[in-house]
């Protein structure tokens, strides 16, 4: 069985350029806190008070925080929910 093609989209966020995966059924965009911390000198995450999030592999998952972080997708700006 083939595997599924993933739609993977340039974006930056303040200086940092990147390519991200759009996950088109995801409530959330989740970071990982390395890359969090590198990307944001500014804003604190703000405690996560939802219930965990399962993964596609059915793991739960409890996110560290909560927090907007700005991102550009071809040049038009967007405000990110991301935990």
């Amino acid at each position: 069985m083939p595997a599924p093609q993933q739609l993977v989209v340039p974006i930056s966020t303040g200086s940092r350029l990147g390519n991200a995966i759009v996950d088109t059924g995801a409530s959330y965009t989740l970071l990982h806190r390395f890359l969090w911390d590198e990307l944001n000198q500014q804003e604190e995450l703000k405690p996560w008070t939802h219930g965990p999030l399962y993964l596609t592999s059915g793991e739960a998952e409890t996110p560290l925080g909560v927090a907007n972080l700005p991102v550009q997708m071809h040049g038009n700006s967007q405000q990110e929910n991301n935990s």
